[in-house]
């Protein structure tokens, strides 16, 4: 019969140990940051608009992690942690309100234990300025009609993107032209 020592005993159950939580301490050291989206009320990414609008943040992260352990910070807006994770997809809204129209940087961080593990950068405006129309004319030939027309639309004075224009409408006195 073989005699097993405390020290060779102590020794075993560590190695099973260090052995079954393995997979456990893998999974939380490789988990990153995949990709963040910020977007406001009409779904557009990387842009809100400055009035009445919320700031919905959506992180991909390429393992299942606590909200609590990512958290975002903006340049203007403040830290804050995300309120929920589902899957791989983490969840954070700062509520509608009015904003002031800019450009904002933000970095999203997992920190779980609160140590940094990986970091996500990224930019997005609030847009405040009414597109300009800058040219528009009209021809007729015959029964066609053209229209041809240029607008400018920026977030800010010095936003180098904007939430976009959703629809252009055409009038003829008060009737909508189809």
């Amino acid at each position: 019969m073989v005699k097993i020592t405390k020290i060779r005993l102590t020794l075993r159950l560590l190695l099973i140990l260090l052995v079954l939580s393995l997979p456990i301490n893998t999974a939380l050291a490789f988990a990153e940051i995949n990709n963040v989206q910020i977007y406001g009320d009409d779904g557009k990414t990387a842009a809100v608009k400055s009035t009445n609008d919320a700031v919905y943040v959506a992180a991909t992260i390429s393992e299942e992690i606590p909200a609590s352990d990512l958290i975002i910070q903006f340049n203007q807006l403040g830290t804050h942690r995300f309120t929920s994770c589902v899957g791989l997809q983490c969840l954070f809204t700062l509520p509608k309100s009015d904003r002031l129209p800019q450009e904002v940087s933000y970095t999203v961080k997992y920190m779980p234990q609160g140590v940094i593990k990986d970091t996500y950068n990224g930019l997005f405006v609030i847009d405040g300025m009414k597109p300009v129309i800058t040219t528009f004319t009209v021809e007729q030939d015959a029964d066609d009609i053209k229209i041809n027309y240029k607008i400018i639309d920026k977030a800010c004075p010095n936003c180098q993107s904007c939430a976009g224009i959703k629809t252009i409408t055409l009038y003829q006195d008060a009737t909508t032209i189809q």
